[in-house]
């Protein structure tokens, strides 16, 4: 995952977020706008009515507004957007020092 020098960005400026796999193939892709950095990191709103895409997949549209969050010093995202298909939170899988014991 590549976040762009956001030192350029205001907040409400339009952006575009590409998810791509590890070979590099495109996965999911939509535009959000930029709301900022904070202590957790770089935030995107994507409002309901956004279209996105999975690869070359059909176009769907999110259901509700939604957020990502892209961590500062992390490879992850957590992805709180709503489609009407799913809702998505990426993340690492739990183990080792993550996991919590239930």
């Amino acid at each position: 995952m590549r976040v762009d020098d956001d030192a350029r960005a205001a907040i409400g400026d339009p952006v575009r977020v590409v998810f791509r796999k590890y070979d590099g193939a495109m996965h999911w892709h939509y535009s959000g706008q930029y709301l900022g950095a904070g202590e957790h990191g770089r935030w995107v709103g994507v409002p309901a009515g956004a279209t996105m895409r999975r690869g070359d997949e059909v176009t769907i549209t999110a259901g509700s507004d939604g957020g990502v969050l892209f961590p500062a010093d992390e490879w992850w995202a957590a992805d709180g957007v709503r489609t009407r298909r799913a809702v998505r939170a990426d993340r690492p899988a739990l183990g080792g020092a993550n996991r919590r014991d239930r």
